[in-house]
């Protein structure tokens, strides 16, 4: 069977129901809401949120518990090495604006004197 298009005219041949949606607008939700609604959601319902999730419409906001189970290590591990990163990290903003503002000679003095303890930072973020 073939139809001929003749363009502004509607055509009488439907060949799929189910159209291609346009993506709305991003999903977010706290991990602890998704882990509480699973229960009651049927199999297509988390398929679909695991596609969002997959095409990045869906911006999960991870419980530790969560975090424990993807990278297969335990609670108290990821406890501690949040505590550390919570303080000796810096806020972005403030770091930009402190680096922003400092001149190159501060620039080149603050690397000089930090240089062993940037590379124990980076030692640190990169071990396996």
């Amino acid at each position: 069977m073939s139809t001929t298009y003749i363009p502004n005219t509607p055509t009488t041949t439907v060949h799929h129901l189910n159209r291609p949606r346009i993506p709305g607008k991003h999903h977010q939700m706290l991990g602890r809401g998704l882990a509480k609604r699973l229960p009651d959601l049927k199999p297509r319902a988390r398929a679909r949120l695991a596609a969002y999730w997959l095409i990045g419409l869906l911006h999960l906001t991870p419980t530790v518990a969560m975090a424990c189970r993807v990278f297969g290590v335990s609670t108290p591990l990821v406890n501690e090495e949040l505590a550390f990163l919570k303080t000796t990290t810096a806020p972005t903003p403030v770091l930009d604006w402190m680096w922003s503002e400092a001149s190159a000679d501060e620039r080149q003095r603050f690397v000089r004197d930090h240089l062993a303890q940037l590379w124990t930072m980076i030692d640190h973020a990169t071990a396996a």
